[in-house]
């Protein structure tokens, strides 16, 4: 990692606040976002969907104050030297214990290593290392530390542990990490302290040995603590482990701005306008803020005062859109059937074309399943981070909407602010709406009805640990989910793109509110990146080859190079939900991590076995 710098992506999708990031001689942890330090006014984006859908949902959970409003900004960075120290985001050092390097000759050990336990307030400030009378040791850090379901972290009161229980709680000896073997197994690791006392790692996992939880929150600062406390037992983490950091992220595909870029423009910035009571404390504003200036040029301070005023009043009106999927305008705006969708323009954030049928349909699948063929030239994802968890992750909401934020295991908060950070990512896609009837003769065979219960069983069992059970998201979801992941497959073979670059939203949406008429059905294959990379006209072009490629994908699915054992799976409620899965492994169904919206559960490659002599059947009634 040059010059310990990380892209706009990676702050958003693993290095967030409350991240562990390893550097050459330091572990650190990313800074919340009440320490970050932007002295150059950050970026603004602008998308009142996302924005709605967060201060709504963060609201309810607790982890937004009553009232506030948000705004999104993307995280500060330099395109100079001269920009570097002016958007900055704090790290602090954590943990705080490190080990005596064994190159140093701290003490051997007969069949294994011996190694001296210090901490940062004892090394020295200039080095970065600890001075043992004339000898200057390299120190690493501690790769153990405590965390809790509720997202908080600490140093374990090693000194504490070691002496439980043996009256030698004020012992100030010099302790000590053996390690006898070379596989880092549990039962090879202990600590020892120059008084005898002595604790062996593999007890250190049984339930309440590391004590309860203070709360502590390092990434807010090293003293800060949770001010609602905490009543969870504290769990012993390994530093570079892959649960010690769930992001909890938030993404939509920006629709294109037909009607008032002025009033889009204020609800992302309501934040920062909502407390304006009059003209002239707005032009006060206006010249205080470039940001604002620059949004708002073109339009006169006394109309931009009326609008600000019809916002806020129309906040205040209860709207029975507000818990609407975001899926939903989507799905309605790419299925609007009209030619063109948005504009061919460099600063457009969404253009697509539907297809005409001749230029699509080949006679199989076409009339029976797909009822249209969208491909989206450009579109634009922005993507939210709004907090984060540790242990597990928090489940996906196949909706769209927001994880689930009050869990066995609960989000934590990136810090108070009244911003969340969020970045923009340019891309391409295809979008295949499919025919209510023939998915809902599809799932409805003897088949299929027998493997979506055995899904919604193990689901179900999985999803009852959880303080709100997510809900089943159904049969036509499972079916598309799995249609999607094969399709998938076969296009990156195709499209120039890598697999791990190739991305889902599948819609199984109601047409009415009432959530027993699904109609609103389609898949959406996309590709975003940072630039233009992700749009390079690799997926767009695979638009007119959809039905040839949806034939290959299918008959593909057939057969598996892991049957019989793939094809004999049964669903179970593992307890991260990986094994919430029919006929699916990493030879046929599975797909990169970056590309499954809901963490590769709830697919069945055999719901798609009939699918052709089905569709072919419905087809000829």
């Amino acid at each position: 990692m040059s010059d310990n710098e990380i892209r706009l992506s990676q702050m958003i999708m693993g290095f967030g606040p409350g991240a562990m990031i390893d550097l050459p001689s330091r572990s650190i942890i990313v800074g919340g976002l009440p320490l970050w330090r932007q002295q150059i006014e950050p970026r603004i984006i602008i998308e009142p969907r996302l924005q709605d859908m967060l201060e709504r949902n963060l609201t309810q959970s607790g982890r937004l104050a009553e009232g506030v409003r948000l705004t999104l900004r993307q995280p500060p960075y330099a395109t100079n030297e001269g920009d570097r120290l002016k958007r900055d985001v704090p790290a602090l050092i954590f943990p705080l214990w490190f080990v005596c390097d064994p190159e140093s000759g701290t003490s051997p050990s007969v069949g294994g290593s011996r190694r001296r336990m210090v901490q940062w307030k004892e090394l020295e400030w200039s080095t970065g290392k600890f001075k043992d009378g004339s000898k200057t040791i390299s120190v690493t850090p501690m790769r153990f530390v405590a965390a809790c379901k509720k997202g908080h972290m600490q140093d374990i009161n090693w000194r504490g542990l070691v002496h439980r229980g043996q009256g030698q709680t004020g012992c100030r000896s010099a302790m000590w990490f053996l390690d006898r073997g070379t596989s880092a197994d549990p039962k090879d690791l202990s600590i020892e302290c120059d008084c005898g006392a002595r604790v062996e790692f593999e007890f250190l996992f049984a339930e309440g040995i590391l004590g309860g939880c203070n709360g502590h929150q390092p990434w807010l600062g090293d003293q800060s603590i949770d001010a609602n406390g905490c009543s969870e037992n504290l769990k012993l983490l390994v530093r570079g482990a892959s649960n010690a950091y769930f992001p909890q992220v938030a993404n939509v595909i920006a629709l294109p701005i037909d009607s008032d870029l002025v009033s889009d423009a204020i609800k992302a910035n309501m934040g920062r306008l909502e407390g304006i009571e009059s003209i002239e404390g707005l032009k006060g504003a206006l010249a205080f803020s470039n940001e604002l200036a620059r949004l708002f040029a073109g339009t006169s301070p006394d109309k931009l005062f009326s609008q600000i005023q019809e916002i806020k009043t129309a906040a205040t009106s209860p709207s029975e859109s507000t818990s609407v999927s975001p899926k939903v305008a989507e799905f309605d705006i790419l299925a609007s059937g009209k030619k063109l969708i948005g504009a061919n323009a460099i600063d457009s954030r969404l253009h697509a074309k539907t297809l005409l049928d001749h230029e699509w349909k080949t006679g199989e699948y076409s009339e029976a399943l797909l009822s249209r063929v969208v491909a989206v030239k450009r579109l634009t994802e922005v993507t939210c981070l709004y907090g984060f968890t540790r242990l597990e992750p928090a489940p996906v909401a196949s909706d769209g909407s927001l994880e689930e934020v009050l869990l066995a295991v609960e989000g934590a908060s990136l810090g108070e602010a009244d911003w969340l950070p969020a970045i923009e990512q340019n891309g391409e896609g295809i979008f295949l709406q499919f025919d209510p009837h023939a998915i809902s003769t599809i799932v409805q065979s003897q088949f299929n009805i027998a493997r979506v219960n055995e899904l919604r069983i193990a689901y179900q069992d999985w999803a009852g640990k959880f303080k709100n059970s997510p809900t089943f998201p159904g049969a036509a979801y499972t079916f598309l989910h799995s249609l999607s992941h094969a399709l998938m497959s076969e296009i990156a073979l195709q499209c120039g793109y890598p697999a791990t670059s190739i991305k889902e939203r599948v819609y199984a949406l109601p047409i009415d509110g009432q959530q027993t008429a699904i109609g609103r059905l389609g898949i959406l294959i996309y590709t975003s990146a940072s630039g233009a990379q992700g749009s390079l006209g690799g997926l767009v072009a695979m638009a007119p080859k959809i039905v040839s490629l949806l034939s290959a994908a299918v008959e593909k699915m057939q057969v598996c190079s892991n049957d019989p054992i793939c094809s004999e799976s049964t669903p179970q409620a593992h307890f991260d939900g990986s094994l919430v899965n029919g006929a699916a492994c990493n030879a046929c169904l599975l797909a990169p991590e970056t590309s499954c919206e809901i963490r590769n559960m709830l697919l069945d490659r055999l719901m798609l076995s009939d699918l052709a002599s089905i569709v072919y059947a419905h087809g000829s009634t």
